[in-house]
């Protein structure tokens, strides 16, 4: 498995635990759409081929839409926005760090 492939299916997989967790899929429909959507799109910008600026894009527009996804909540979600960690970890800080430790070309 590749590198995004690993932190591809660790996002999602952290996610998702996550916002189980936080109890946003028993919310309603709405609410899951905005935390699914939330979620997958940073995620999915790990696999893609895209510049830099649209991944970081990615990484806040789904903050905002896990901000929305709690203001339209019956339920108190703390802790949801833990779902976007193994996302951001990846897209702010590991992306250019290879396995060895050595500075990857853009």
């Amino acid at each position: 498995m590749s590198r995004q492939g690993f932190w591809l299916v660790i996002s999602l997989a952290v996610g998702m635990l996550q916002a189980w967790d936080s109890g946003g899929f028993s919310s309603g429909p709405l609410v899951a759409a905005l935390i699914v959507v939330g979620i997958a799109l940073p995620a999915a910008t790990i696999a893609a081929r895209v510049p830099h600026e649209v991944r970081i894009a990615a990484l806040v527009v789904g903050a905002i839409l896990l901000v929305g996804a709690r203001l339209a909540a019956p339920v108190s979600l703390n802790g949801l926005h833990l779902a976007l960690f193994p996302a951001a970890l990846y897209i702010l800080f590991l992306r250019r760090i290879a396995f060895d430790g050595q500075l990857q070309s853009a």
